[in-house]
């Protein structure tokens, strides 16, 4: 008896999962063509507007970043609570009309009525405008915040991308009593999520509030629960598998060939042109593949919801009434090879735009990366064959392949840039000297090498010019700028010298002081900046700088993998010894810095990089958003 009961629910599910696809193939082309031009309209105009918004209403209140360190400040600014909170409004009614236009098409598949896509689009962008009547205001909390913390593969859109921060799901895992929070409020949405399965089917059909569409969906689901559960999570098990599937014939079908060519590469004169212009091709291919998956997976999803709730209206006798939805234009109504063709152009145009982001963010350092390691910079120059900061340090450096140079700039009182890590030059010339305090006039000539030895008595302070001149087309170089209160406009100075040099190019401005980096983007924001922190907690990742410069020891894969995330650079100093370099290399930091530039470069050498590791590697870069 069990058996042939066990035999009929897979039958019935068999059944179940056909008639399923051929709900999604019923209006397959105007879906499909929806689904790529959602995602077009969000990744190229919906949210980089969003986070423009965000960022300069940011900016207008004297905030850059938003972190645990500076919410009490973003408190005392109403009018960013007002922008944030419209600005969630417009992302949860664009990811609403992913879900009203689905709605509507699975609606119209159902009753056996083919759609064009713009009346189609017209029909779910009408509908998901009832968002902004303040009877269905919590439906945001559910678009926003439920369906991103449950992963369901319900929408394309980024909001299914959302994850609770690093930092604190670290700090939920520490305490027993908050993971026993967190897992029975995992549960209780979890409950949520299926008992409103239905809540967008039913919310398209009548002018009725989210309340009413959740509870006729909990009323439909009422001792159904389980069952329901169990074939949405087989559903999406299936979903899971034709991911995977697609992810194995990529791996076939490009990796592996990729990686031989590559092992060809490594041998060239240029490998770094001809390694970049692989990874444009694999990228295309990857997007292409992606884009494809995200247009079929989301709605196959919908249409198992769609074709679920028909089944369970027909058991109960609650058929809702067949009301039109789309009224086609007959006389507009195109061909299939039109549908097609348009389908097609819209898949080349978005691929093309994310193939060039991909493309313009890998440039000549992170193909030599991938290629032959991390980068290295000699701290201070070399400055273990040389005094620090001075031209001989930098020379060394320079004879000894470094990729780039760590220098400090101070001013003096007379306004001058002068190199030195100390603005006390006692530890260095033996004279208690501050910088801030002195005319480089008097401080030009005074002997900063015989400390280190005899041999270099010569060495004197150098100007950021004259350090600039010594590098110029031998090295790039990392300036750390040190402010003091006693300083007078140091940041513009600074900058003025980058601009009047043309160094730009060659140089990234760094410092422990954030604000100080931030007055270097509001001069210039072409020049490159570097936030240096001797910890690395919580999320980093996400302020407005182009590298970040960490102390090594609070350096790994999770946090080398979100500063990747974020298309950024990592650097770590200072890194001495053969096991920490090795273990730097391994994380694939983007730049290590060492006082034994030697040793670094040897060991970066002798670890080399085989096909597979940069494969792996250049994969993290494109999958994680270069």
């Amino acid at each position: 008896m069990g058996a042939d009961f066990m035999k009929k629910q897979k039958i019935q599910y068999k059944r179940f999962s056909r008639e399923t696809f051929g709900l999604f193939r019923f209006n397959f082309w105007p879906l499909v063509i929806f689904e790529i031009l959602y995602s077009f309209c969000g990744s190229t105009i919906i949210f980089p507007v969003t986070g423009f918004i965000l960022k300069h209403s940011l900016s207008a209140a004297g905030l850059f970043y938003i972190t645990g360190s500076n919410i009490s400040e973003l408190l005392r600014h109403p009018a960013l609570w007002i922008v944030g909170l419209a600005l969630l409004l417009i992302l949860a009614f664009y990811t609403l009309i992913e879900f009203t236009t689905l709605a509507v098409c699975f609606h119209e598949s159902l009753a056996g009525r083919k759609v064009q896509i713009i009346p189609l689009m017209r029909s779910g962008f009408k509908r998901a405008l009832a968002i902004f009547k303040p009877k269905n205001f919590l439906m945001i909390l559910f678009l926003i915040l439920i369906i991103p913390f449950m992963n369901m593969m319900v929408t394309s859109n980024f909001i299914g991308e959302l994850t609770i921060p690093g930092f604190i799901s670290d700090y939920i895992a520490d305490s027993p009593l908050l993971s026993v929070i967190f897992m029975a409020l995992v549960a209780f949405l979890a409950v949520l999520v299926i008992r409103w399965l239905f809540v967008f089917n039913i919310f398209i059909l009548k002018d009725s509030s989210f309340k009413t569409a959740r509870h006729q969906s909990a009323k439909l689901i009422k001792g159904r629960f389980f069952h329901t559960l169990w074939r949405f999570f087989l559903w999406n098990l299936f979903l899971a598998f034709i991911s995977l599937l697609a992810a194995l014939v990529f791996l076939l079908t490009c990796i592996i060939p990729a990686a031989l060519i590559i092992e060809y590469i490594q041998g060239m004169s240029d490998p770094s042109f001809w390694f970049t212009l692989l990874i444009s091709l694999v990228s295309i291919i990857f997007l292409l593949g992606s884009s494809i998956l995200d247009a079929v997976v989301t709605p196959l999803n919908f249409a198992f919801i769609s074709k679920l709730y028909e089944a369970y209206s027909k058991a109960d006798n609650a058929v809702p009434e067949d009301i039109l939805l789309v009224e086609n234009n007959l006389s507009l109504a195109p061909q299939k090879k039109h549908l097609v063709i348009a389908a097609c152009v819209l898949l080349v145009i978005s691929i093309g735009i994310k193939s060039a982001q991909i493309i313009l963010a890998f440039d000549g350092d992170t193909a030599d990366i991938l290629l032959s390691g991390p980068q290295i910079t000699g701290h201070r120059g070399n400055s273990t064959e040389a005094p620090e900061n001075t031209r001989a340090a930098l020379e060394a450096a320079i004879a000894n392949n470094a990729d780039y140079v760590e220098i400090d700039i101070a001013e003096t009182k007379d306004g001058v840039l002068v190199v030195s890590h100390d603005n006390n030059i006692k530890r260095i010339s033996g004279q208690d000297i501050d910088i801030w305090n002195s005319n480089y006039d008097d401080i030009k000539d005074i002997d900063i090498g015989s400390w280190f030895s005899p041999e270099f008595s010569g060495e004197r302070l150098m100007t950021l010019d004259e350090a600039i001149e010594t590098c110029r087309g031998k090295v790039k170089m990392n300036i750390e700028l040190k402010p003091t209160s006693h300083d007078h406009e140091f940041v513009e100075k600074a900058v003025e010298v980058i601009q009047k040099q043309n160094f730009k190019d060659e140089c990234i401005l760094a410092s422990l002081d954030y604000a100080t980096i931030e007055r270097v983007k509001q001069i210039d924001p072409s020049i490159r900046t570097a936030y240096i922190s001797a910890i690395a907690y919580g999320d980093i990742d996400t302020l407005p700088v182009d590298a970040f410069s960490i102390e090594a020891t609070f350096v790994n894969k999770t946090l080398v993998n979100a500063v990747h995330r974020q298309n950024k650079d990592i650097y770590v100093w200072t890194v001495d010894n053969e096991e920490l370099i090795d273990n730097m290399i391994d994380l694939n930091v983007d730049n290590i810095i060492t006082d034994d530039v030697p040793l670094a470069k040897e060991l970066v050498k002798e670890n080399g990089i085989n096909s597979q590791d940069i494969l792996r590697k250049t994969l993290e870069q494109i999958v994680f958003g270069m």
